[in-house]
């Protein structure tokens, strides 16, 4: 292709990619509040896992105030790290599940 499209679309591609980490570690921040809301009810181990990762650094709010920046920062570089998944797959490891083994069986990703 003599005008190639190609760094034109990686630059986009790489600010989706951005976007998506923001919104995933948005979404991470408003579940975390979330199952607060539903305690004393329990949900899976990895769940479970992933609460306590984000709880260990942010606490609950009670108050109806904007978010702060800070909070996004960390949830935002833990999707973008991978440190949430790591600390889940320490959870399997754990309790002995094959997470990994499963996920390649139910979806067929290897």
């Amino acid at each position: 292709d003599h005008v190639s499209m190609g760094s034109i679309s990686a630059r986009k591609a790489y600010k989706i990619v951005q976007n998506v980490e923001q919104i995933l570690g948005i979404e991470l921040l408003y579940a975390a509040q979330g199952l607060d809301f539903r305690r004393p009810l329990q949900s899976s181990v990895y769940v479970d896992a992933c609460h306590a990762y984000v709880r260990k650094t942010i606490p609950h709010r009670t108050d109806d105030a904007d978010l702060f920046i800070n909070e996004l920062a960390f949830v935002i570089e833990t999707v973008r790290t991978g440190k949430l998944v790591a600390a889940t797959n320490n959870v399997a490891q754990q309790q002995s599940i094959g997470f990994e083994q499963r996920t390649h069986e139910v979806f067929g990703v290897y």
